[in-house]
């Protein structure tokens, strides 16, 4: 924001001379000329942005605008108003004014605009008031700055002049203050300040002293001929301005540093310079310095001025910008971004700052306007020269720093942290593979079309479409240096390649994706057969389980004593059909074990029944054995087969031995989910139990039997 002081000259002395009735008429006047002067740049602005009279100061107003170039056309109108206007009695009034831009807090206190706002820029504003002559509007250089190019006229009529007038002492403020004056041509003094008890001018020689700072349409200091025409940028070096020689018309860059302390990246990117220029010669996709001064502040080294700005300006400004290239123009400035940085690599050099706006924009290559223009790498103020060979030329020893100039290690750590390497931010020495890192983050932000995304855990999801891409990217971003690529030259082989390599992937892919509907087909036809010959099996099964039935039933089943009462006619059917069949079953039904234990369990039956349980009991227990290793213990087929077998057994008088066998199947019966204590099974064992348990006399046991079954125990 930028703040407005007016004062009253002389009013002490005006209101002496006329008195308080008739001097308050004219200071009202006064208030209503300023207050006029200062609303008239509200206008449709929207009401954010309008300016307003944060306090009446007595004497004068304070006010507070959004921007400079505000503040200034207020206070030239201002000034004009004033010295138009027709005092009575003589009493010409005049004023003084004073703009400065900066920031400041809101404290929780009213004035008559809004919150009071406090802080140096406001503190400021009003020493630089203090310090005008009558009809003056003196700025400070960032008010200068601001609003020059956009002040040239006040209210469509009034021409307007700029002044610098220099570095000026005000009472109140412990440092000088570069002064600028602006008016209406003709009618402002347009003259330095005076000398007096509250300002002095700080001249070169004299105590605090310090060389002018950059401002807008100022000869550079030490040499006249260049004209600072604009900021072009700032960071923590300095700012870096376009300036034009005004013999030759040629534009450059200056960079400037006013600190000391921040000489050395100047000095280490002059080094830098001189041994890329030895071993490389020019290149035009790497910046070329071409004057220096470091001999006193304020520091600067010439460049080449790129009137494209940065990567960043040129991906966010019309027409268009990023969004408007297509995929294939943005991996183009990323290969050329890597060509430069390899270039660099090969002098032994490592930039180590690698991010946009250090990527400068040239003239785009004949025959490709459509891009934002050919990258040109700048700014290796924080550069290492790793090559043992290039350090020897320049007389530095296997221990010397490993940074030139003086810089110190902790500047790896300067770069912005959005590209900088994770094994540098942990302060390890910096390789060749940091400045891989950095230009991984690039290429990734340049393919999604966002120079402002980090490259954050699940960034792949972003290029879950383009996996030969997304690995070249993770081949430079891996949070290992020893797993990224071992050298720039690899990723240009990889970006130059990268159309081949997605055709080759994308057949690949096509050739994977055919085998899988091959392998997807030959499996569903597996499937098929597998369910047709189920089918035979189970369609085989159920006629043969119909056949079994048959036999059994209807064959085997018919030799019981109501069916053939002559035992002799029984026995003969035992000796010559059964017995050899019960000898034969094991063979006849091998691998069938199911079929099998069904048999043998009939031909036990069938035995019992005409009174050959000697002969019947090998085939209960085998078909014990054979439906207990198919089925499980608790299958209902295994538990009717023990339920037999024990039968047998009490049937030859050993009924001990078939008691706890009839008990285990009742309880594996009972206990079954699927059958349980009401199954027709399980009721037709306990009732098998029960009478066993009679036949040895056990009639307690047998009655609980029963009781729990809902069985009648027999007497």
């Amino acid at each position: 924001m930028a703040f407005l002081f007016t004062d009253l000259v002389g009013s002490t002395a005006l209101k002496e001379r006329l008195g308080m009735p008739r001097y308050l008429p004219l200071l009202t006047r006064h208030d209503e000329i300023a207050r006029a002067a200062i609303l008239a740049e509200g206008g449709d602005v929207a009401e954010l942005l309008r300016p307003r009279v944060q306090q009446d100061t007595g004497d004068g107003i304070y006010a507070v605008f959004a921007g400079a170039a505000a503040a200034v056309r207020a206070a030239l109108r201002f000034q004009r108003m004033m010295a138009d206007e027709r005092w009575p009695d003589g009493a010409a009034l005049e004023a003084r004014a004073g703009v400065h831009l900066g920031e400041a807090a809101e404290l929780p206190v009213r004035q008559d605009g809004g919150p009071k706002l406090s802080g140096p820029a406001v503190d400021l504003a009003a020493r630089v008031m203090s310090a005008a002559l009558p009809g003056q509007v003196l700025l400070t250089r960032e008010g200068y700055n601001s609003a020059k190019a956009f002040v040239d006229r006040v209210d469509g009529q009034f021409q307007v002049q700029w002044a610098s007038h220099g570095l000026y002492a005000i009472k109140g403020l412990a440092d000088p203050v570069e002064l600028f004056e602006v008016g209406i041509d003709g009618r402002s003094p347009m003259t330095a300040p005076a000398d007096s008890d509250k300002v002095r001018p700080v001249v070169e020689g004299q105590e605090g002293w310090v060389a002018p700072r950059p401002a807008v349409d100022r000869p550079l200091h030490g040499r006249p001929n260049w004209i600072l025409r604009r900021l072009l940028g700032e960071g923590g070096f300095g700012e870096v301005w376009l300036a034009e020689n005004r013999q030759t018309a040629r534009c450059a860059a200056l960079k400037f540093c006013f600190d000391a302390r921040r000489l050395a990246a100047l000095r280490n990117e002059l080094k830098l310079h001189a041994v890329r220029l030895r071993r490389l010669g020019t290149r035009p996709d790497i910046a070329a310095l071409h004057d220096v001064q470091l001999d006193h502040p304020p520091y600067w080294v010439e460049m080449d001025y790129y009137p494209g700005g940065n990567l960043a300006d040129a991906c966010a400004g019309p027409p268009g910008g990023l969004a408007a290239l297509d995929e294939g123009a943005r991996i183009g400035l990323a290969l050329n971004v890597a060509r430069a940085l390899n270039a660099a690599h090969g002098a032994g050099v490592l930039h180590l700052d690698l991010k946009p706006t250090n990527v400068l924009m040239g003239p785009p290559d004949a025959g490709r306007e459509a891009t934002l223009g050919r990258p040109v790498l700048t700014d290796f103020g924080i550069g290492l020269l790793a090559d043992p060979e290039a350090r020897r030329e320049l007389g530095l020893t296997a221990g010397a720093p490993t940074l030139l100039g003086g810089v110190r290690r902790e500047a790896h750590r300067g770069g912005t942290l959005m590209y900088a390497a994770p094994e540098l931010l942990g302060g390890a020495a910096p390789t060749t593979q940091s400045d891989i890192y950095s230009l991984g983050v690039l290429i990734y932000q340049l393919a999604v079309g966002d120079l402002s995304r980090p490259l954050a855990h699940g960034w792949e999801r972003d290029l879950a479409g383009d996996p030969v891409l997304r690995a070249d990217i993770a081949a430079c971003v891996d949070g290992s240096p020893i797993h990224r690529l071992k050298s720039v030259a690899e990723l240009i082989e990889r970006l130059e390649t990268l159309g081949v390599r997605r055709a080759s992937e994308v057949g690949r892919l096509r050739a994977e994706a055919a085998a899988a509907e091959a392998k997807a087909r030959a499996e569903q036809e597996l499937r098929e057969e597998v369910e047709r010959q189920k089918a035979e099996i189970a369609a085989e099964r159920q006629s043969a389980e119909a056949v079994l039935v048959f036999l059994t039933k209807r064959v085997l089943g018919r030799v019981r004593p109501e069916h053939m009462p002559d035992a002799t006619v029984r026995e003969q059917i035992v000796r010559m059909l059964i017995e050899p069949a019960a000898t034969e079953v094991g063979q006849r039904f091998q691998g069938q074990p199911r079929v099998e234990a069904a048999v043998r369990s009939t031909i036990a039956v069938t035995l019992v029944t005409i009174g050959r349980a000697d002969l019947a009991l090998p085939q209960a227990s085998a078909a014990f054995d054979l439906r207990g290793d198919l089925l499980g213990a608790d299958h209902p087929d295994t538990l009717t087969s023990l339920n037999n077998y024990a039968g047998v057994l009490e049937t030859l008088g050993r009924a001990g031995e078939a008691e706890p066998l009839y008990r285990q199947a009742m309880e594996a019966a009972a206990d079954q989910q699927s059958l349980g204590p009401r199954h027709p099974l399980t009721l037709l064992i306990a009732g098998n139990l029960v009478a066993c348990l009679l036949h040895l006399a056990k009639i307690d046991q047998a009655a609980s039997v029963g009781k729990r079954f809902g069985l009648d125990a027999p007497q």
